[in-house]
């Protein structure tokens, strides 16, 4: 079990490399937009922190809800936007900056809120 939990937190950093440097390579262009890797980031991080959930369910480990919903709450307004405006041409840098920055929120959510699974 603790090489699967490890494998989906690596997925999910992975996701969210893929979405915040989408997302900064788009900030200097005259006109940005939504990429597939940034749709790909943003899904892949919401599908990586639902089965890290189930895991640890499964696992018997205390769950921190709060901290979870708070994730996962992040991660669904994000997976939303970059959906909808990916039909777009281009989109305002205001939304851009705004996927960023949720996305930063994140992981700061994860990393600084403390561990939800023990690792040894």
């Amino acid at each position: 079990m603790l090489w699967a939990e490890k494998c989906i937190v690596l997925l999910q950093l992975v996701s969210w490399a893929l979405l915040l440097g989408s997302a900064v390579s788009q900030l200097r262009l005259p006109s940005p937009e939504i990429t597939r890797m940034m749709l790909v980031g943003s899904f892949g991080q919401l599908i990586s922190s639902a089965a890290l959930m189930v895991i640890t369910a499964v696992a018997s480990e205390p769950l921190r809800v709060g901290k979870l919903i708070v994730t996962l709450v992040l991660m669904v307004v994000i997976a939303v936007l970059s959906a909808l405006n990916r039909r777009f041409e281009t989109i305002p840098r205001g939304l851009l900056g705004l996927l960023a920055l949720l996305s930063v929120a994140v992981m700061g959510v994860v990393v600084l809120w403390g561990e939800t699974l023990q690792f040894s």
